[in-house]
């Protein structure tokens, strides 16, 4: 395939897996957006991790051997074999955030290649596909390519401003220098970081930054029911076929 295989590592899907009743909101052009604390509330009531996550907009420490020292005595007052210092800002459990999935080409399987066109399907193993099917929602929403500029074009007509990218997934039992900075300075790149835990969801996600809310939003866009794909979850992740044209590369 030579340069064709090189152009197809550029596919990608981006997917909403999500109740059925909830489509026909999304299709019109409607996001529901939670905020934060929803996601870090999320994992305390139901004491699983999924789609909840006490560590969502923060940065996480992990520490073995910990003592407690008062200050103003020098004594240690506490030992812990294991601790989480949990660090966030006030402010950021309040801001709102759309998720979303993005399968990328290492998480497709070519199944045919012709003169004309390339057919393909999703090639998860079957811990994956449970993720998304005991997490997620019955349904799945294929957006269009230009989903998010779609989003983006809309959001900048009402003078909101936002940031989209995909999740870092991130090994917090190592401390990163790095992250730590970005969480210093204020970085927008916090709101992107997940334990490593998670990184089967392929998950990406637009913020609101400078939106403040109490519980739920819900923010207009340029409905895409004429371009986008609904299907029963079960069938994307089983024995769903994809064609595309060969030309798209050239």
């Amino acid at each position: 395939m030579g340069a064709l295989q090189n152009e197809f590592k550029k596919l990608n899907l981006f997917v909403k897996f999500t109740k059925e009743e909830y489509v026909n909101d999304i299709l019109d052009g409607k996001l529901y957006m939670k905020n934060f604390q929803h996601f870090i509330d999320l994992e305390k009531k139901k004491k699983i991790k999924g789609q909840g996550d006490k560590f969502e907009a923060a940065f996480v420490t992990r520490a073995t051997d910990l003592r407690f020292v008062d200050l103003r005595t020098k004594k240690v007052i506490g030992v812990s074999k294991e601790a989480e210092i949990i660090e966030r800002y006030t402010a950021a459990s309040k801001i709102p955030l759309f998720c979303f999935t993005y399968f990328r080409n290492e998480d497709f399987k070519i199944l045919e290649e012709t003169d004309e066109k390339i057919t393909f399907t999703l090639n998860l193993n079957p811990d994956e596909k449970d993720v998304f099917i005991k997490d997620f929602g019955e349904k799945a929403i294929i957006f269009p390519g230009n989903f998010l500029n779609i989003v983006f074009s809309s959001l900048k007509k009402q003078n909101i401003r936002s940031v989209a990218e995909p999740v870092q997934y991130c090994d917090f039992n190592y401390l990163d220098e790095n992250r730590r900075k970005l969480f210093e300075k204020g970085s927008t790149d916090m709101f992107f970081w997940k334990d490593i835990f998670f990184k089967t969801q392929r998950e990406i996600r637009i913020v609101l930054p400078e939106k403040r809310i109490e519980d739920s939003i819900i923010i207009n866009f340029e409905g895409i029911r004429d371009q986008a794909i609904v299907l029963n979850t079960e069938e994307l992740l089983g024995e769903a076929e994809f064609e595309i044209p060969k030309s798209i590369f050239y």
